[in-house]
């Protein structure tokens, strides 16, 4: 009666599937970017959490234009997930930002990452997908 080795305390039913979309978010939530990719890569079935995850996998190895799209097509498969409208609201106000540097400059941006407001959004995101499912995410 006191959570023994044959206590049934935790959840047990996680799909494999569950199991490496946790891995992946915690992978991210450890600034761990390619490997939360790799994870993702051997994931077969692409679910709206699956596609919000490699956006944010992407978004953090700079990779702006695959990260806008997988949030896009996460929030088309989900369009009442807040998290995923705050993601595609990010990034897009994100490239903007990009796209109004390079004009100013007269070139391109060529930085390897996202501008400081657009992590910290990311950041956020992060922080209140806390207990969704059963996971903890955070």
């Amino acid at each position: 009666g006191f959570g023994g080795a044959g206590s049934q305390n935790r959840r047990t039913d996680y799909s494999e599937e569950d199991v490496r979309l946790q891995a992946a978010a915690n992978y991210i939530n450890n600034r761990h970017f390619k490997e939360a990719l790799h994870v993702l890569s051997e994931i077969a079935t692409h679910s709206a959490r699956w596609f919000y995850l490699s956006a944010l996998a992407n978004a953090g190895s700079g990779n702006n234009v695959t990260a806008q799209q997988h949030a896009r097509t996460a929030l088309q498969m989900e369009p009442d997930n807040r998290q995923y409208q705050s993601l595609v609201s990010g990034l897009e106000g994100g490239s903007g930002w990009y796209r109004g540097m390079g004009e100013t400059y007269g070139s391109p941006m060529t930085t390897g990452g996202i501008d400081p407001c657009s992590g910290i959004c990311l950041a956020n995101l992060l922080l209140n997908c806390c207990c969704r499912g059963g996971f903890i995410v955070c």
